[in-house]
């Protein structure tokens, strides 16, 4: 075990993640995902056979997986499926059925577009009045009064446009119907900031100090802004969002007719100018870092579903040395593992090839787990995450976290 070297930043974050993927897992029925660094790399398209082999057996096990993202194009199917063109080719590829691939959604905007996969996995409007009846509990981002969205952007894009001045920033403000923009402004913008930067590339710090100022500006509007938002660096541009990550979150648990001990929302952005960290307040987190992680993380809720379907399969629950049962499983070594071996003596946790390999073909890995004298986790869902406040709220980056090591990329 290390003794001069304390806990870093990073391996806190695996523990933790670990803790929750145990947590939920006997009682998980939708998974959220944010796009950029979590499915796919930034500003990419899908590129993870293995990562979508994974998603394909969650749908197969009547999981509802969700892309939670930031893109807003509307109801345009056809753009969002060029950003997951190769998941959904993984679909027919796996011979998914109609009603299988059913079970995959996006939600763009934060939480304002609702799509979903169709016949030759299409993607398809969901009908407003569908998710967004007054029938159902939970947000209505659809039924927001369009003023109020229009003075929400006007206030928004004021305060980018200021920033992007002042800052001499070689930018351009794109405004959507949902949503307005700072991005590279390419070689127009030279002229109109001659000594200034980002016709290219916005420095990582000059999108921070832009995002702080706009949610200054919309938090200490008067009169008040009367709708949530999410003001968020992208990593290659900044964005303000009418609504945010837990309206988008909330809004599908009370389509689906679930609880916050039911779902789960995978992301990269969980700092004050991050778009993920409003789901906290209605939904267990996961925060990782890049597509890699994602597909570890799955393989060890895959891992625990296994176990999970051979106790039901015999009526026998399995119990380890320390009294945990094979539900409540901790997987100390694989937390080591994952932090970069943070010290843990355990005996590994080792992937092993499943006997019967599943319909859709996954990474195929269980996990052949050791006797472990372990105690039985007392995380739940439910008190896992502390709640985010609102838009732009959430734990500062302790000091010794890099910019290497911060999820700077849009969702």
């Amino acid at each position: 075990a290390r003794s001069q070297v304390p806990p870093s930043f990073n391996e806190v974050r695996h523990t933790m993640n670990l803790a929750q993927v145990m947590a939920i897992a006997p009682t998980i029925k939708m998974i959220c995902f944010d796009g950029d660094m979590t499915l796919y790399d930034n500003g990419k398209n899908f590129a993870y056979p293995a990562l979508a082999d994974l998603l394909c057996m969650l749908l197969q096990r009547g999981v509802k997986v969700v892309l939670v993202t930031a893109a807003g194009y509307g109801f345009d199917g056809p753009r969002y499926e060029t950003r997951v063109r190769g998941l959904l080719d993984s679909f027919k590829g796996n011979g998914l059925t109609d009603l299988e691939m059913a079970r995959f959604y996006v939600l763009g905007g934060e939480c304002n577009y609702l799509l979903q996969t169709g016949p030759g996995a299409k993607l398809a409007q969901v009908p407003d009045a569908e998710w967004s009846s007054p029938a159902l509990p939970g947000p209505k981002p659809r039924l927001w009064p369009e003023q109020s969205c229009a003075r929400l952007l006007d206030l928004a894009e004021a305060s980018l446009r200021a920033s992007a001045q002042e800052l001499k920033l070689r930018a351009q403000v794109i405004r959507k119907a949902r949503g307005v923009g700072i991005v590279p402004g390419g070689s127009e913008a030279v002229k109109l900031a001659p000594t200034g930067h980002g016709s290219v590339k916005l420095k990582a710090e000059a999108l921070d100090e832009v995002v702080f100022r706009v949610q200054h500006a919309l938090k200490s509007a008067d009169p008040p802004v009367d709708l949530p938002f999410c003001a968020f660096n992208g990593g290659l541009d900044a964005w303000v969002d009418v609504g945010n990550k837990a309206m988008g979150v909330e809004a599908l648990q009370g389509f689906f007719g679930l609880g916050p001990t039911e779902s789960l929302h995978v992301g990269d952005q969980f700092l004050r100018t991050g778009n993920d960290v409003a789901a906290r307040a209605v939904s267990p987190c996961i925060w990782i870092g890049s597509p890699k992680e994602t597909l570890k993380v799955l393989e060890i809720l895959f891992g625990l579903l296994d176990l999970a379907d051979a106790q039901s399969a015999d009526d026998t629950p399995a119990t380890f040395s320390g009294g945990a049962t094979a539900g409540a499983l901790a997987t100390s070594s694989a937390a080591a593992g994952a932090a970069g071996g943070a010290g843990s003596s355990a005996a590994p946790v080792t992937p092993v090839r499943p006997q019967s390999p599943r319909r859709g073909g996954a990474s195929g890995y269980q996990y052949a787990l050791p006797e472990l004298a372990v105690p039985s986790p007392s995380l739940t869902p439910s008190s896992s995450q502390a709640a985010a406040t609102g838009a732009g709220s959430g734990p500062a980056p302790p000091p010794h976290l890099s910019l290497d090591e911060r999820s700077q990329d849009d969702g």
